[in-house]
């Protein structure tokens, strides 16, 4: 056998003497599933949350979405008024719109909180749960997961929300991590990919089009995003 071959050679250049053992073959090690909340949780949570009301609502109008869709597709909720699992505790204090991220299999697998309290906001416009992650989740509008024709892929909550309320095709909506390749390979349509025209954006852009089957980047002018780019027509 080869190995022997080598052995054998390093041994009379007086390389190495004993026992050459052939090296163990490398197995892999898959990375553990994103840490999520207890699906329990996650979904007592959105039962409590009520339809997008004042000020939520305001908030949503504002951005140029609209509020009836968001409500029928429930699309998003307000922040219930009542006990608050630990996770989302720090929410109450401006995080009043809620939106549901899904995991590939189109689960609702946790929840992200925008910021829609008027008045200076701080760095964080959206907070997702304290001590959890969202890594392989995205927001997805009607239709969008596992879709076999086209989808837009957008950046954001606001943008998120006006894209699915505003025009035609299945949204999906990113933010840090884009949701993973199983996502995107779930798609068999070609993905229309307007992330933000900024570093940031072009990296998530960069990321989905080598998971999917087919991509397109739709880049908006420069320094917009999608919502910002059709307010500005």
């Amino acid at each position: 056998a080869e190995h022997d071959l080598l052995a054998a050679a390093a041994e009379s250049r007086g390389w190495l003497a004993g026992e050459v053992c052939a090296p163990a073959p490398a197995r892999y090690v898959p990375p553990p599933p994103p840490a999520y909340p207890p699906r329990s949780e996650v979904e007592a949570l959105w039962s409590a949350c009520g339809p997008v009301a004042w000020p939520v609502a305001a908030w949503v109008e504002s951005r140029g979405a609209d509020v009836d869709l968001v409500r029928a597709w429930d699309l998003a909720r307000s922040l219930p008024k009542g006990r608050l699992p630990e996770w989302a505790a720090s929410w109450r204090s401006g995080w009043w719109c809620v939106l549901p991220a899904y995991d590939a299999d189109g689960g609702r697998r946790t929840r992200r909180a925008r910021r829609v309290h008027p008045g200076d906001a701080p760095a964080a416009k959206t907070r997702p749960p304290t001590g959890y992650e969202l890594g392989g989740t995205v927001l997805a509008g009607p239709g969008a997961l596992g879709a076999r024709g086209d989808v837009l892929v957008v950046e954001g909550e606001p943008a998120y929300l006006v894209a699915a309320t505003r025009q035609s095709l299945p949204v999906v909506g990113v933010y840090a991590g884009c949701g993973g390749p199983r996502v995107w390979r779930g798609i068999r349509g070609t993905v229309h990919v307007a992330t933000d025209a900024d570093p940031q954006g072009d990296v998530y852009a960069e990321k989905i089009a080598g998971w999917a089957w087919q991509a397109v980047r739709c880049r908006p002018p420069d320094g917009l995003g999608w919502d910002a780019a059709l307010a500005a027509r």
